[in-house]
């Protein structure tokens, strides 16, 4: 009945009146205005400590002493560790629950006219999820940030045959979205050889296809990159979210520019998506009107070099009843695309960057620290999974959250060798510094009777089997392909979680040991925590200039 009555109201002044009744003539508001002033954030910290001060100059000696005692015996209890008659009350699984089993996604490889298919015939209710990847090792290394802004613009400007109101809208009407980014997978066991990709992710009713290709080819062939009006709105909205990103997810930043010290891969992504492709948009922000012919015609450039038959990845997940007319519409769309021959582009980097503090208005840090294991002569384990399970719910979690008052903590084992600590904000910097240097003493004197190690196991298990949807199957399964990842791979992995022991944990302390010692930091957060730490950093940088 809600729909017929909206179905209704289409011919009706009904939307007018809500929004005459609701906006237009509403008397009951208000006017906020928010002005902004230097230094607040210290200022309210000295105003706290003088109240804290004042406040101590009216207790006695014995009420200080009583508050010391309580403190100190918070952090007894905090350091206890529960009961073993209280654990063994939980309800657990035992190993014989679990899939000896890597899950196989299933998957057909296939070439149509000389484009790379990977068809994953999946239940999916009359949905096809595609994905288009475009080989992104063409773009020249000064342009790729151009490539990480070229993301954010289509899809978001107007084309040859619609306004960008109205492409939003036929977007809308007919397809489930169609997004753009820009990819990185490193070949699995090592991070400086990796394979950039421009993607478009789409999905579309079975029915609709025809009409989801037709807007492909027109955001693909025919953006319209010269409305300086659009760009400019574009790329002040960008700034304004990857602003808002530092704030909220500064973790994610932290660990991303903590890999660029020491993994080629990880400065490539800095270019389009870390903080060096920050800075990029805030200039381009600030000098668009001198910029803004620049801007269209490199970003031209970059859209003319990624879309080219040549390298192209096609991934389709879909019922295999709808294959057949999907593959109808990509060949008709491959025509479209030029088959130009040419190699991809060598990238160097500077990696002499390292140990940077990135200072904010923020009252919290995010602090990150890390090191690629393989470079220091350790392979990946399927047992890290275990590990990475006993560290974040059991020492990170203690010792940065509950007892360091982080909001949250993590860590990290990739199998490109990439390890990262990072926390989430945290009142802390020297501290979880610390904790994480002495994460290695932890793992070597790691002590678990059967039943917790099961519990860890299954924890890392529940990680790996962790639900996907038809469209993240997809997605995952292309990954493998990409990074050269093989079922043996998902089965050894498997196997080594389900059989990790804890000796085996324990072995694992001197590849952390050694990774620590490498001293790669990042930390973004507070201006005076960070200055008030100086001896930790090469640089201090205020991230937003």
């Amino acid at each position: 009945k809600h729909l017929q009555k909206i179905r209704e109201a289409l011919d009706t002044p009904y939307f007018e009146n809500l929004i005459k009744d609701f906006l237009l003539y509403n008397s009951h508001r208000s006017l906020l205005v928010v002005k902004p002033k230097r230094g607040l954030s210290a200022e309210k910290e000295k105003q706290v400590k003088k109240k804290l001060e004042d406040y101590k100059q009216t207790l006695s000696h014995y009420q200080v002493h009583q508050l010391v005692a309580s403190t100190k015996s918070i952090k007894e209890m905090q350091n206890i560790p529960d009961p073993p008659e209280a654990l063994a009350s939980i309800p657990t699984l035992s190993l014989s629950d679990i899939e000896k089993k890597a899950e196989s996604i299933p998957r057909m490889d296939l070439k149509e006219e000389g484009i790379q298919v990977l068809f994953h015939p999946l239940k999916t209710n009359q949905i096809l999820y595609l994905d288009l990847l475009f080989d992104a090792s063409v773009i020249p290394q000064a342009l790729i940030p151009y490539a990480g802004l070229l993301t954010y613009i289509l899809g978001k400007v107007g084309t040859e045959q619609y306004s960008y109101e109205a492409l939003s809208n036929e977007i809308n009407i007919y397809t489930g979205g169609i997004t753009c980014k820009m990819e990185t997978y490193t070949q699995k066991e090592n991070s400086e050889v990796f394979f950039p990709k421009w993607s478009i992710r789409s999905k579309v009713l079975a029915h609709q296809m025809p009409k989801l290709f037709d807007l492909l080819v027109q955001i693909i062939k025919h953006s319209y990159f010269h409305d300086k009006t659009r760009s400019r709105e574009i790329i002040a909205e960008v700034k304004s979210r990857l602003e808002r990103a530092i704030f909220e997810q500064g973790n994610a930043v932290a660990a991303g520019r903590v890999c660029s010290y020491f993994s080629t891969v990880g400065k490539y992504r800095e270019q389009f998506s870390g903080i060096d492709f920050y800075h990029f948009i805030a200039e381009l922000d600030a000098d668009f009107t001198q910029r803004a012919d620049e801007i269209s015609q490199k970003l031209q450039k970059v859209a003319s070099l990624l879309f080219q038959k040549r390298g192209l990845l096609v991934n389709v997940t879909t019922e295999e009843a709808q294959y057949e007319a999907c593959k109808t519409q990509l060949l008709k769309f491959q025509k479209v695309l030029p088959d130009q021959t040419g190699a991809g582009t060598t990238y160097t980097f500077d990696m002499d960057t390292r140990n940077e503090g990135f200072m904010t208005s923020a009252k919290v840090q995010y602090v990150a620290k890390g090191a690629n294991f393989r470079k220091l002569g350790h392979a990946y384990s399927g047992k890290m999974s275990t590990l990475l399970r006993i560290l974040s719910l059991d020492y990170l979690w203690n010792q940065v959250r509950v007892q360091g008052g982080a909001y949250g903590c993590s860590v990290s084992f990739q199998r490109n060798g990439n390890m990262i600590f990072s926390s989430y904000r945290d009142p802390n910097l020297v501290e979880t510094l610390e904790v994480y240097d002495q994460a290695s003493t932890y793992v070597k004197n790691f002590t678990a009777d059967e039943r917790e190690m099961t519990k860890y196991i299954i924890g890392a298990i529940n990680r790996l089997d962790a639900p996907m949807t038809p469209s993240q199957k997809g997605e995952v399964s292309t990954s493998y392909v990409i990074s050269g990842i093989t079922q043996e791979d998902l089965q050894k992995e498997r196997d080594e979680v389900l059989e990790t022991k804890q000796e085996d944990i324990r072995a694992i302390a001197t590849m952390i040991e050694e990774g620590m010692k490498e001293e790669y930091i990042c930390v973004v957060g507070n201006e005076d925590k960070i200055k008030q730490n100086k001896e930790v950093f090469d640089q201090l940088i205020h991230i937003f200039k």
